[in-house]
């Protein structure tokens, strides 16, 4: 949980980096707290319940609240593996895509192939980042800071004396 609000209180810091354990810690109890309001809503709603509406309503705020941590610790995990940041607009570029033109084509049936095209494109993406967020750190420094293994194992080599 240390790791998981470590995040949230560096919630726009973009800069540095960030290695495996802080950002798979955050997209573990990230993706617990929406599967836990995802099964709240689908229960709350088959059964009518007017809860179920509020679950929907805290999971979009919730959702909103977490999206800039959320990007500001990928592009940190980024940097540790010596990329450069700013391929997380990929992502969002891909997201965005298939959003619209999933929302586009309902109803007209122009618009499925570039929705098909953007949600092939956000699986890759989805795929790509997946495989990068698991390599290890840089060794040493880079463009990006201190690899923060050795910060952290550096604190507790001083601290054992």
């Amino acid at each position: 949980m240390n790791w998981y609000l470590a995040v949230l209180k560096n919630y726009a810091g973009f800069k540095g980096r960030a290695h495996r354990t802080e950002f798979w810690m955050f997209t573990l109890v990230n993706s617990l707290i929406m599967l836990v309001l995802g099964i709240g809503i689908v229960i709350g709603i088959v059964q009518r319940q007017r809860w179920g509406e509020w679950l929907l309503i805290l999971l979009s705020l919730y959702s909103f609240a977490v999206l800039i941590p959320s990007y500001a610790v990928t592009v940190r995990r980024l940097h540790d593996t010596g990329r450069n940041g700013w391929l997380v607009l990929i992502i969002f570029i891909c997201a965005i895509g298939s959003s619209v033109f999933s929302f586009l084509s309902i109803g007209h049936s122009g618009y499925q192939a570039p929705g098909i095209f953007f949600n092939l494109a956000n699986i890759a993406c989805g795929i790509y980042f997946f495989v990068v967020a698991c390599f290890d750190s840089q060794p040493g420094s880079n463009q990006y800071g201190p690899n923060p293994k050795e910060i952290a194992s550096e604190k507790i080599s001083d601290s054992s004396i």
